[in-house]
């Protein structure tokens, strides 16, 4: 696992783990086997909710990487990029945690139209753990509005 830059604040390394966990977790999940055969740069065989959450994940990621790892005098672009990885964070959970019944499954269907006749996997107990840490995370990293 990559490790966080020394000096980050404890709020941006919290995230970081976490989306790392959950990138993990879903890259491990078997609804992910057949795309991880494939080299890199593929179009993916199963665009699932495992690969969707992932790919989700993954950019959601790179706009954490895009802010400054101790929250101090932030640009505004990395403030932006920093609410955008809080809230990014919250809806991919709440996606995967199916805080709204079947709303995953229509993003899936919406984003990849026909291409999961078979269904969809359950998550599995790794990929929720992983999610509901990411949830308190992003949850606790978003300041209250004033």
């Amino acid at each position: 696992m990559p490790a966080p830059p020394e000096g980050a604040n404890p709020k941006w390394v919290r995230v970081f783990n976490s989306l790392h966990a959950l990138f993990k977790a879903l890259a491990e999940h078997e609804g992910m086997a057949r795309n991880n055969q494939q080299t890199y740069d593929t179009p993916a065989i199963d665009k699932n909710a495992q690969y969707f959450s992932w790919d989700f994940t993954a950019r959601t990621f790179n706009y954490l990487l895009r802010t400054d790892p101790d929250l101090d005098n932030r640009t505004e672009v990395e403030k932006e990029a920093w609410d955008d990885t809080c809230s990014r964070s919250r809806l991919i959970t709440s996606l995967v945690l199916d805080e709204i019944p079947g709303r995953l499954a229509d993003m899936v269907e919406s984003t990849y139209p026909g291409y999961n006749p078979g269904g969809q996997p359950e998550m599995g107990p790794q990929v929720i753990e992983a999610a509901r840490e990411l949830s308190a995370a992003a949850y606790d990293a978003t300041p209250s509005p004033v």
